[in-house]
């Protein structure tokens, strides 16, 4: 057993690069959901109709907000969801505007070799039916933690793609350190004019990022 380890991972490095996000995009958007008509629900998409939910939006590439881990033996992060980024775009060609949002993250594992420092999933939380809260999902007899029913082991170059809101949580590493990448694949639909020039200085192609967190997961996603 491992004597006190540190709950949280941290950045080591956070980078903005749009020629490396394309570069992902072109590899990894055969594997995007075609629509976000399984997801679950949230505010930011149409609800009127769940066969037509989030058909406003289409995915237009990976976030090129890079974030890069590090975790030490014995460091790990808790069950949680991860949280959005969103922001405005302006398309001058057309003197359009658009909201880009994240509902899926993008994981790259960029390394192997450390054992333990699996990925493991809830996917029952947040279905319809479920009552299970985050960091406090129980299992049948309301005393422990139900199990995680999905894996992912690392492996160098590999890439997994989630619903931000799957309950998941990073094991620790037994050997050696673990790196990551995590990003997100952005979708966006087109906005008024009128609801964006606020956001965005003049000459601006984009407006700076936000971060939308499900508020049970607020002080585990950093």
């Amino acid at each position: 057993m491992l004597s006190h380890p540190t709950i949280h991972a941290k950045h080591d490095l956070v980078k903005d690069d749009d020629d490396f996000a394309a570069m992902m995009w072109d590899r990894v958007k055969a594997a995007v959901p075609k629509d976000l008509h399984s997801i679950k629900p949230v505010p930011y998409m149409n609800l009127t109709n769940p066969d037509t939910q989030g058909d406003e939006y289409r995915a237009v590439g990976v976030n090129p907000h890079l974030r890069f881990y590090k975790y030490d033996v014995g460091q790990y992060i808790l069950k949680h969801d991860d949280y959005r980024m969103s922001r405005y775009r302006y398309d001058p060609e057309t003197d359009s505007y658009f909201y880009q949002i994240s509902f899926f993250t993008l994981l790259i594992y960029l390394n192997e070799g450390f054992q333990g420092g699996q990925t493991c999933f809830w996917t029952k939380y947040a279905t319809e039916g479920s009552t299970g809260h985050c960091r406090f999902l129980l299992g049948p007899d309301e005393s422990k933690f139900a199990p995680h029913d999905l894996e992912g082991v690392p492996k160098t170059g590999y890439g997994l793609i989630q619903d931000h809101m799957i309950q998941h949580e990073g094991k620790p590493p037994l050997k050696t350190q673990k790196y990551i990448l995590r990003t997100d694949i952005l979708h966006e639909k087109p906005v008024p004019k009128d609801r964006v020039t606020l956001k965005m200085k003049k000459g601006q192609i984009y407006s700076d990022w936000q971060r939308h967190y499900e508020p049970s997961c607020l002080h585990y996603t950093e």
